[in-house]
């Protein structure tokens, strides 16, 4: 199959839609599809370039909101516009993550122009913002340009409940809508071995007589970095931060900062560790989640309602208030609970297995991308010759998958006893 694949931003920018993205890429370029990137080059070079068996295409773009507010919107070069339509042009697909940002805007134009199926990952709902110019400016993107791409749209992939409202509150059919959660190669993000965890932490610089509370994800309010910073000192048990450096004036002996790690080594920051804490707002569902439970970490993260679609059982994947005073009481719980540990990294590791494997991820993608591709190519042999029926809002005939409410995720099995190693 020709696909191509429009992302905002791809390694090594940091971010969560990035590591989805390029794991989808990878996977789908692995099993002998035609894929097609366009991208920026925030942080690398534009231009053309073959790269792990797919095509990509990194556009000049200007980071400036990101530099400035924060906020992660590139405005790109007028290169954009044909470097999108050659892409689309080539394809029997088109896949966009986000109706947010511009990739995503060319890519339903032109998919909409040349009649070819779309399909968008809206990754979040509206997130709030500390200035009130990003919220309204959201506000303004999502009620025009968004709403643009999802009724161009196929298919609209959601990873959990509140996307699912927030889409369907805007006018989007509810059977246009798909649950389908993140993917992760969970034979790389995986337990440690007997001992590698040791040799990782000498590795690293960091104490090997001591628990490890790790942080992963930027240094942001929205992934609730600064209340892990106020947390209470907890005996024998010291924080890790991977995603940037520490903050200007902050000292404390026992948080540790590894400042922004190269993607390829991520799986090794799992495994030195001892426990995963997250408490995120606003997110879709969080891949670093994904990856510390395939990695077998206990999980202590927000209790979002919106979460409720994935059925975990939250005596084993602690679903807390991202307070101060909650994440104090939770770490203090699993941190002086040895047995609770290991029974929370067998379910979160067989959970992940069941439900978060990539090679199954990419299976459904691709039944997707078929039975959109399917319905194309029946409409256009019956539409008259030299009308689009796209541009008529044809819907679809074909029944869609089920939405999350639907499609409950069972829980996974769990071993009553950890198996040796």
């Amino acid at each position: 199959m020709k696909i191509a694949i429009f992302v905002s931003h791809l390694p090594p920018h940091v971010g969560g839609i990035e590591v989805v993205a390029d794991g989808q890429i990878r996977a789908l370029a692995s099993a002998g599809h035609d894929v097609r990137v366009i991208t920026s080059a925030s942080g690398s070079k534009p231009g053309r370039s073959k790269l792990n068996g797919y095509e990509l295409h990194r556009v000049r773009a200007w980071d400036y909101l990101e530099e400035k507010m924060g906020v992660v919107f590139p405005i790109y070069s007028p290169a954009l516009i044909w470097q999108a339509y050659k892409a689309v042009k080539k394809v029997d697909i088109v896949h966009a993550h986000d109706a947010f940002y511009l990739t995503s805007l060319f890519a339903a134009v032109w998919a909409r122009v040349l009649r070819k199926p779309l399909i968008i990952t809206q990754h979040v709902s509206f997130v709030p913002h500390p200035s009130k110019i990003v919220n309204l400016a959201q506000r303004i993107v999502y009620a025009s340009v968004g709403s643009f791409i999802w009724l161009s749209s196929e298919a609209i992939i959601v990873l959990n409940s509140r996307v699912r409202e927030f889409l369907i509150g805007r006018g989007i059919d509810n059977p246009k809508i798909v649950f389908l959660p993140n993917g992760v190669d969970v034979d790389r993000f995986c337990p440690a071995y007997d001992g590698e965890k040791y040799i990782l932490r000498r590795k690293y610089n960091l104490p090997e007589d001591r628990l490890l509370g790790l942080f992963v994800g930027r240094l942001v309010p929205k992934k609730g970095f600064a209340e892990l910073l106020e947390l209470e000192a907890i005996d024998n048990l010291e924080l890790v931060f991977a995603g940037g450096d520490a903050p200007d004036g902050h000292v404390r002996n026992d948080h540790h900062f590894l400042g922004c790690v190269n993607r390829e080594h991520i799986p090794e920051v799992f495994k030195m560790c001892d426990i995963f804490l997250l408490p995120s707002q606003g997110e879709g569902f969080p891949v670093t989640v994904q990856e510390a439970m395939a990695c077998g970490l206990p999980v202590i993260t927000t209790a979002d309602p919106a979460y409720d679609v994935y059925r975990l059982d939250e005596s084993l994947v602690k679903l807390v208030e991202p307070t101060i005073r909650r994440l104090n009481a939770e770490l203090q719980i699993t941190a002086s609970d040895p047995g609770l540990r290991v029974e929370m990294g067998i379910y979160s590791r067989a959970y992940a297995i069941e439900h978060f494997d990539l090679d199954t991820h990419v299976s459904q993608l691709l039944a997707i991308y078929n039975q959109k591709r399917s319905k194309a190519a029946r409409l256009s042999e019956h539409s008259p010759k030299g009308v689009s029926v796209r541009w008529a809002g044809a819907r679809s005939a074909v029944p869609s998958p089920r939405s999350p409410a639907d499609t409950p995720i069972p829980r996974p099995r769990v071993p009553k006893t950890p198996s040796p190693g």
